[in-house]
């Protein structure tokens, strides 16, 4: 057991950063493009869950241009 105040590791972060969500929400009826960069900040910011494989294959696609 940890004691309090340390630093937890990355795997044990805090699963949702709940002031960035209620700061960033995804827009009604987002773009391809619009999720895309919702769901590249949102990984930066937070590790409430990994980015969804739709978003995933649309980063390689463009990657491979």
């Amino acid at each position: 057991m940890k004691p309090r105040g340390s630093t937890a590791s990355a795997d044990q972060r805090p699963r949702l950063n709940a002031d960035w969500h209620r700061a960033n929400r995804m827009p009604k009826n987002p773009s391809t493009a619009q999720r895309v960069a919702w769901h590249v900040a949102h990984t930066q910011a937070c590790a409430c869950r990994p980015i969804p494989a739709s978003i995933l294959a649309e980063l390689s696609r463009h990657a491979a241009r």
